[in-house]
């Protein structure tokens, strides 16, 4: 027994000791009707020993509503912009294809301007070409 070492020794009590509270936990929130009646006889004795008047049901009433209320989710409520991204973010696939296609009609509206710009530098040189031609054979 002495040849244990030490640091051996507090790293298992380490998760004895964490092993027993996660037990302690489950069984907290596996004995639900003993552990409303628990709640109700503290909050009975602390009105008592306050000299606080009160009724056995709506003790009762008020320590039922809590545990049964206890372990729900409830979500915040969302803002426009919010529900907007989650929506986006739920229906990604159809965003991407919206995306796809606005990019998909910029750059063909960027290329007909591109096109659009270059027909006249093209007929341009074409006319001068043909106008220097026409004066030339003139002379």
């Amino acid at each position: 027994m002495h040849d244990v070492p030490l640091s051996e020794q507090l790293g298992a009590l380490a998760r004895v000791d964490q092993l027993r509270h996660q037990q302690n936990e489950v069984d907290q929130y596996l004995s639900l009707p003993q552990r409303r009646a628990e709640v109700a006889a503290r909050i009975r004795e602390y009105y008592r020993s306050n000299a606080i008047e009160f009724s056995d049901a709506q003790v009762d009433q008020g320590v039922r509503e809590f545990f049964a209320s206890r372990l729900v989710f409830e979500a915040p409520p969302l803002g426009v912009f919010d529900r907007f991204l989650s929506k986006l973010l739920l229906k990604r696939s159809l965003a991407v294809r919206v995306l796809q296609c606005i990019a998909v009609a910029a750059l063909m509206v960027q290329c007909a301007r591109v096109i659009a710009q270059e027909s006249p530098a093209r007929q341009a040189p074409a006319a001068l070409h043909s106008l220097s031609q026409n004066t030339g054979s003139q002379a």
